[in-house]
């Protein structure tokens, strides 16, 4: 990318925090339970590094998290005793 102001090349910039073999331990860990937050894999696969990190790798291999649920989805036995 070139602009009037800076010119900045491909791998400029910080170094990876994680090796190639943590990042397939943090998709592989993704994969097998779905549901698992980010700090769960982070415990699970012993990597120390911050959540985010493991929400950037996850990106980076198109795994989008899912969004964790706010509150309980009420059954029809629920919503029809509310209506009486």
């Amino acid at each position: 990318m070139d602009t009037d102001r800076f010119q900045r090349h491909d791998g400029s910039g910080l170094p990876k925090a994680t090796a190639d073999q943590e990042d397939r331990l943090i998709v592989i860990s993704a994969v097998t339970a779905l549901d698992s937050s980010l700090s769960t894999i982070r415990h699970v696969t012993r990597t120390p590094v911050f959540t985010m990190t493991i929400h950037r790798r996850q990106i980076e291999r198109n795994l989008r998290s899912y969004r964790p649920l706010r509150h309980l989805p009420l059954t029809l036995a629920h919503c029809q005793a509310r209506l009486q």
